[in-house]
């Protein structure tokens, strides 16, 4: 029992899977159960489309939104990352921390807390909140704020600085 209970936490946390309490009624319903419409670019596909949650683990490039490089980010499956910015060919730096991500929003929802330990006590927790959608030919999309607010939509190609473009490595 306890094997299928486990199971069924890890597929609740990766959005695979929801439970409904109701069951259909005869009584008339005021509640509306039509989805947001998806645009097709925003659609899982492949194995995004079975597990988004898992589909984000991997090592990605990363270009701004006006196609200027600007390093490398790893996302792993115990939930950390590390961002590596190229000033020029000699100079990087890098952020670390960890990282939620949720495939139960439209669009998904990621977030980054910087900082080697963000459980250790006195440790400062900031969070950028963000929104993040995969793309055709193995690429996403990763729009953050510059405040506490997470954005609700993408911005058009090239006009935001809060948008990066990753592309699996």
């Amino acid at each position: 029992m306890k094997r299928y209970l486990n199971i069924i936490l890890v597929l609740l946390s990766a959005g695979m899977l929801v439970i409904s309490c109701g069951g259909p009624s005869d009584e008339p319903s005021n509640e509306s159960t039509e989805q947001p419409a998806v645009e097709a670019s925003e659609q899982p596909t492949g194995e995004a489309a079975r597990s988004p949650a898992l589909a984000v683990v991997d090592e990605w490039s990363v270009d701004r939104n006006n196609g200027l490089p600007l390093g490398s980010l790893i996302l792993t499956v115990d939930k950390t990352y590390s961002l590596t910015e190229y000033q020029d060919s000699s100079t990087s730096t890098a952020v670390t921390g960890t990282y939620q991500f949720s495939a139960g929003t439209r669009p998904f929802s990621i977030d980054f807390i910087p900082g080697d330990d963000p459980e250790a006590p006195g440790a400062k927790q900031s969070v950028v909140p963000g929104i993040f959608r995969f793309l055709p030919g193995g690429k996403a999309e990763i729009r953050f704020s510059d405040t506490d607010q997470r954005p609700i939509e993408f911005a058009e190609a090239g006009s935001d600085k809060n948008t990066l473009i990753l592309t699996r490595k």
